[in-house]
């Protein structure tokens, strides 16, 4: 029995999923602070209103599906049903004009407003996006580098019902059994380095780009387009559950990069320029990403398609997930060469549809670009500083 409980003990503590509930710490605020309609700034969306009621009805779906659940935002608990019905009349206006003051006005008459404190730390936003990579079916040729699925013996358990009256481990972790123990599952420098998974039937393609493919597992979705112009979408299915470390970071420890690791483009072209570092740099990553054919694009946490430029991804053990919110930033502007030409306000109604293994605590914000080479350019350079709002239902 001792051996099996340490096993559980190791898997709990390389899971970043799971954590300790320390709230509230002493000293700091709550994540998310009620404050009055007068101190939330006026709601002006400069993306259009289409993109809006699509995102919104992703949300209400998300709720639909988890009527009786309970969903917790500023210390209210809230069921699935509050949550869809408080969204309707949202989708009501946008059917018609979608007129930004009629808007503004409706959700200060109906909602409860909440901003993110980020507990003594500014809000960061940072972007993912789609990643189009080139790839075949077959390995052969220069398509060599294996995109795999979700292997049979990869176990995902759920912490907090192991530790069932604990209450003090969260999230998910993972493992596989091993002479009837549970284990962590293979690294990243396991299944690429020495071929843990190889022979086993799990690729669902081949692509000629490791970076690409490297940045294919950090997003969890993708497009994959094949040598006869057929394009195959590819969502996240999982991943070995070991803890995400930032290549980035990793460079910039070493010196090879500026301090703060430069932008996703800066790190591309570092491991692009040193083929021979490329491989031990991005094991030192351990997380592994799985991945399943999918009729449509990217599937957020909640299960719903992201929408470009409207869905964030945030920590779900933080923010209430699903909910409309409200942010204001700024984005990098790209210019015809590639490269940062300014930064343009960005002010916009949101939904939190997803989560990422990077995007903890309650100063993160993840913000999806969509698909392209537009996309992957504002994505890779996209950081600032800016504030969180999240809209919800009101108490009763």
């Amino acid at each position: 029995m001792l051996p099996r409980l340490l096993a559980l003990l190791y898997l709990l503590l390389l899971t970043p999923g799971c954590a300790w509930v320390l709230w509230p710490f002493r000293g700091l605020p709550p994540p998310l602070l009620e404050v009055s309609h007068d101190d939330l700034p006026p709601l002006i969306d400069d993306l259009d209103p289409g993109s809006l009621r699509t995102a919104i009805e992703h949300s209400i779906e998300f709720y639909e599906r988890g009527a009786t659940q309970t969903f917790v935002a500023g210390g209210h608990p809230y069921s699935g049903a509050e949550f869809a019905a408080a969204l309707r009349p949202l989708l009501a206006e946008l059917a018609g004009t979608g007129d930004s003051r009629t808007l503004d006005a409706l959700i200060r008459s109906n909602f409860r407003v909440l901003r993110a404190t980020g507990q003594h730390r500014p809000v960061r936003f940072t972007g993912y996006y789609t990643p189009e990579l080139r790839a075949s079916l077959e390995r052969a040729g220069p398509y060599q580098q294996p995109i795999y699925g979700r292997p049979p013996d990869l176990m995902t358990l759920d912490a907090s019902r192991i530790a069932h009256g604990c209450g003090c481990v969260t999230g998910l972790m993972a493992g596989r059994m091993q002479d009837g123990l549970i284990v962590p599952y293979y690294t990243r420098a396991a299944i690429e380095r020495d071929g843990a998974l190889r022979g086993l039937g799990l690729e669902i393609a081949w692509t000629d780009d490791p970076i690409g493919l490297f940045f294919l597992h950090v997003q969890g979705s993708g497009r994959l387009v094949l040598p006869d112009g057929q394009v195959l979408h590819i969502n996240y299915a999982g991943t070995n559950g070991h803890p995400y470390r930032s290549i980035g970071r990793i460079l910039a420890d070493r010196g090879a990069l500026p301090p703060g690791g430069g932008s996703m483009q800066v790190v591309r072209d570092y491991l692009a320029a040193h083929p021979l570092e490329r491989n031990a740099v991005l094991q030192q990553n351990q997380r592994y990403t799985f991945f399943r054919v999918a009729d449509t694009g990217p599937v957020g946490s909640i299960e719903v398609e992201v929408t470009a430029g409207r869905s964030i991804a945030t920590d779900p053990a933080v923010f209430p997930p699903g909910a409309l919110a409200y942010i204001r930033t700024r984005v990098p502007v790209i210019g015809d060469d590639s490269t940062v030409a300014g930064w343009a306000p960005l002010r916009r109604l949101v939904l939190n549809q997803d989560a990422g293994a990077a995007i903890t605590g309650p100063a993160r914000v993840d913000i999806y670009f969509g698909s392209g080479e537009r996309a992957e350019h504002v994505a890779g350079r996209m950081a600032a500083e800016g504030e969180l709002y999240f809209l919800v239902p009101p108490r009763g």
